[in-house]
Parts: C-alpha cells; structure tokens; sequence
C-alpha cells in the first residue's frame, strides 16, 4: 500500500549458488501467516516484502559474503 511507511524486507542468506526462495511464492498475495501480519492496519502479503539475497562462502569457521543480489 502507498501510505505504508516502511517497507519490510527479508534477508536470504544463500551458501549455494542455487537461489531457494522458500515455500511461497514472492510475488503472492496471500496474507502472510505470522503472529503480527498487519501493520499501520494493513495485511501484509508476500508481495508487500522486499527480498535481499546473500550469497556467502566459508572456510569452515568463518563465512564471507560475496554477493548482494
């Protein structure tokens, strides 16, 4: 909705090169299934979320990100 004041976004943490969006779908626009799904008396929606994807390599103790996508 326009007169939301915040976007929400969810980060993704990634260690394979292959993207795993999860069960649903970004784009839907099913209600989210949380405790708190509304905001400013708003459903959220999955279509509402912005989505950031980190991809990260590890050494076996550490992990480095390499890519923002």
């Amino acid at each position: 909705p326009p007169d939301v004041l915040h976007q929400l976004l969810e980060l993704k943490l990634q260690m394979s090169p292959t993207i795993e969006i999860g069960l649903i779908y970004p784009s839907s626009v099913e209600p989210l299934k949380m405790t708190k799904h509304c905001i400013y008396r708003h459903q959220i929606r999955s279509c509402d979320v912005g989505y950031a994807l980190l991809y990260a390599v590890s050494d076996g103790s550490h992990l480095t990100l390499a890519n923002l996508i």
